[in-house]
């Protein structure tokens, strides 16, 4: 199950993803997305779950031509 909230401008979807060959490990997806005057933009979020620091982002902008 995930979370879905609006944090100011921004609609945020999170969920818990289990690793499929380690079933132990789980890391927090998040999607932060918003309108801008340049399109959409989403900026990915993963954080695992077990206190590590590594973090991969992703940006992405879509525009409409």
């Amino acid at each position: 199950a995930g979370r879905l909230q609006v944090d100011g401008d921004a609609l945020v979807m999170a969920w818990t993803r289990h690793n499929p060959d380690d079933a132990t490990q789980a890391g927090t997806f998040r999607n932060r997305v918003r309108v801008t005057s340049g399109g959409l933009h989403v900026e990915t979020e993963v954080v695992p779950d077990d206190g590590s620091p590594a973090v991969a982002i992703a940006t992405t902008r879509a525009v409409r031509r």
